[in-house]
């Protein structure tokens, strides 16, 4: 579905494939949650992201 969003509509999805857990865990690996106070995302797409922070979060809690 990825993909066919991405064919029909190049303009407005700017990925051929949803981003995987291992990119999450890569992307947040360098911050450190006891000393930040605020995360901001910015776009859609399909949770990977706040999935991983949220579980961050009740993790350094």
């Amino acid at each position: 579905m990825f993909l066919y969003q991405y064919l029909i509509n190049p303009k407005t999805v700017r990925a051929v494939q949803p981003s995987s857990q291992f990119l999450s865990n890569k992307m947040i690996e360098a911050i450190h949650f006891k000393d930040t106070k605020y995360i901001i995302e910015y776009g859609p797409g399909t949770g990977v992201f706040t999935e991983r922070l949220s579980k961050e979060e009740i993790r350094t809690q």
